[in-house]
């Protein structure tokens, strides 16, 4: 009987030594293991700092007259924060699509009237610091952009700008607009790649 509960007793001590390591030891005196660890950290980013454009202050004289291939129209950016924790020369892809019921542009919708016939369309830009240029963003399109420097963790409020977006209207575009107000929402979306 002391022989099979010896055996019983060794065969679950392999047993649940097996199930409980990556390296198991031995029994003796002192018995060492090793474990595995594995921990995986996801491209994370984070876009923060937007703030409403309005422009209320149109003035129609700004626009009456008939407009030129010279008028550059009006144009809004403002800065932003694009945070990571990833390194200087990755990429990331930034898109944008509004609530303006286009198919394919950038508009908004006549809060009064409520026709698409009256939508207002704008075009998007986006840049980081160290562009020159702003990108033009096609809708509901993404494009690569690259992180200029290391990740130094997330801000959660927009303390440092490091980005800018960008709308503009066409001279021709506000020329031709209907009175009222024009309202929409526009997403931008940032996405590691």
């Amino acid at each position: 009987m002391k022989k099979f509960l010896l055996a019983t007793f060794l065969m679950l001590s392999f047993a649940s030594v097996g199930l409980c390591t990556t390296q198991d030891g031995v029994i003796d005196t002192s018995s060492t293991g090793t474990i595995d660890i594995s921990v995986t950290i996801p491209k994370m980013i984070l876009i923060n700092g937007l703030g409403s454009f309005n422009l209320s202050n149109i003035l129609a004289t700004e626009f009456r007259d008939a407009p030129t291939s010279s008028d550059a129209g009006r144009t809004e950016s403002q800065d932003i924060c694009v945070t990571s924790n990833m390194h200087q020369g990755e990429f990331y892809s930034v898109k944008a699509y509004d609530n303006g019921g286009g198919t394919g542009v950038f508009q908004l919708r006549n809060t009064e009237t409520g026709n698409e016939a009256d939508a207002l369309v704008y075009t998007v830009g986006f840049k980081d610091y160290t562009l020159a240029n702003y990108v033009q963003l096609t809708y509901d399109t993404a494009k690569t952009q690259t992180f200029t420097s290391d990740g130094d963790g997330f801000q959660d409020t927009c303390v440092t700008p490091n980005a800018h977006v960008q709308i503009q209207f066409s001279k021709q575009v506000l020329h031709n607009a209907y009175h009222g107000t024009y309202t929409g929402t526009l997403t931008l979306v940032v996405a590691p790649e």
